[in-house]
């Protein structure tokens, strides 16, 4: 590799033109050739560029403003005429593209055959590669501008034309187009609001002022609140939603994903691995999360009001949170804890194994202990890392490429329903005994008391799962 840019370097020298060398050192013949597959090459990824483009509308339903004609009616533009007339046009361009790429491969290949023809091999490789270069750059140009393009119109580069590679349907429902179009663009896609909610608008600068009101010294009150009033006002009375609105969502489009979501008998949902959208049928999928609850020695059906429970969890948290306050534990204010309500159960497919199995999956954001275990991740994160552990994948592929063996083979272990295996007063303990190695107070607490949090902190565990009250025993 070294010896070939150091002959470029010696026989195309950056100091002297190209042409010149070229109709010196051959003929004016083999210069136009050269520039000839140079503008080819040019031309065969810049149309390659604008299919991608026009395959990415295409996939959106967008038709670009290019293939859009004036008519004498602002109406007829909503018009099924109109719209089947601008689609077919998109077609056709997308076809003509595709006549064009094919044309300009075949006159790329030609002309490449006859450039080795007409100089050494050597300078064949030393001009393929400045063409090669200076295409390069002139594409990720285009590229980035394509791209700025495409985000300006709302519209997703990475967007898959075809469904059937992104929906996995399990379900006995048969999806039409266009149900399959709309669920391709992905369950990450977000519609913005047609309506703002009045009182959710103006609660987020209820808060803010609030928040400012605490502010003393440097804050002028008489002249920010009027301020905030006013554009909060401007902006919630010049909410203009078209202008907001995707060019792939359609008032049509709104129908059929209310109707797949008012379909009782399927479950939507995100697979376990990757992205992508999964159909499963309810049936199929509740029978398959009830088997994972039905195992007596990790969870356990509530027999009364779950809500009640959630009251006296919260009582026995607080309860314990003012004993330790008298005890020096100065963040009670932090993690007190009120208006919470049980945690959600819900499976993620894992479509990659025979069966379709489900991963549990509880959602614990609001739970009575959400505030304090969060308030404890900085804390124990010391004890989850070792000389032996990883922080992800990368990391991983940097100490493999390390190891040096001859004869061995790489295997993994998986641990079948890992957290909920988990004995937590041991581990609760080891936790403990780790973090007392060094120090003999932690948050103003002893061991005997910093162990009472966390137990208030890991105990009772209350979720619903289908209206049915669970707690993790």
């Amino acid at each position: 590799m070294f010896v070939f840019l150091f002959i470029s370097k010696i026989r195309f020298p950056k100091n002297k033109s190209i042409a010149d060398i070229i109709r010196k050192r051959y003929n004016e013949h083999t210069l136009r050739h050269f520039r000839r597959l140079e503008s080819t090459t040019r031309r065969l990824h810049k149309v390659k560029l604008d299919l991608r483009f026009l395959n990415i509308c295409k996939g959106y339903r967008f038709v670009p403003k290019f293939i859009k004609f004036r008519i004498y009616r602002k109406d007829l533009y909503h018009s099924p005429l109109y719209k089947s007339c601008i689609d077919k046009f998109l077609n056709l361009e997308i076809h003509f593209k595709h006549k064009l790429v094919s044309k300009y491969e075949s006159s790329e290949r030609q002309l490449n055959t006859e450039l080795q023809n007409l100089v050494s091999f050597i300078d064949y490789r030393c001009l393929m590669c400045f063409i090669n270069k200076k295409t390069s750059d002139q594409n990720t140009i285009n590229f980035r501008r394509q791209g700025q393009k495409l985000e300006r119109l709302g519209l997703h580069s990475s967007f898959e034309t075809n469904p059937d590679s992104v929906i996995s349907n399990f379900s006995s429902r048969q999806l039409s187009s266009s149900e399959k179009r709309i669920l391709a663009v992905g369950l990450d896609f977000k519609i913005h609001p047609r309506k703002l909610s009045f009182c959710n608008y103006f609660l987020y600068f209820e808060k803010i002022c609030h928040q400012l009101e605490s502010m003393t010294g440097f804050l002028d009150k008489a002249k920010c609140f009027p301020t905030i009033k006013t554009l909060s006002n401007k902006l919630f009375y010049n909410f203009k939603p078209h202008k907001l609105f995707s060019p792939l969502i359609s008032t049509k489009d709104i129908i059929l994903l209310k109707r797949l979501r008012q379909d009782e008998n399927i479950v939507i949902c995100r697979p376990d691995k990757g992205n992508g959208v999964v159909l499963l049928d309810r049936d199929n999928y509740r029978v398959k999360l009830l088997f994972i609850l039905g195992d007596g020695t990790k969870f356990k059906e509530l027999p009364f009001d779950a809500f009640n429970l959630i009251i006296k969890i919260e009582d026995k948290i607080n309860y314990c949170l003012r004993t330790l306050k008298t005890k020096g534990f100065e963040f009670y204010n932090e993690v007190y804890t009120s208006g919470t309500h049980p945690g959600l159960l819900y499976g993620l497919p894992k479509i990659h194994k025979m069966g379709i199995p489900l991963r549990p999956i509880l959602s614990a954001i609001g739970t009575p202990a959400y505030g304090l275990s969060k308030f404890l991740v900085p804390i124990l994160k010391p004890a989850t890392t070792n000389q032996y552990t990883l922080s992800d994948s990368f990391e991983f592929v940097d100490f493999v490429a390390e190891l040096q063996f001859d004869s061995c083979f790489m295997t993994s272990f998986d641990v079948e329903s890992l957290f909920t295996n988990i004995p937590i007063n041991e581990t609760r303990q080891i936790i403990v005994n780790f973090l007392f190695q060094s120090q003999d107070r932690i948050l103003n607490l002893n061991k005997r008391d910093f162990l009472k949090l966390l137990k208030v902190a890991t105990d009772d565990s209350v979720f619903f799962y289908s209206m049915n009250g669970f707690f993790n025993k």
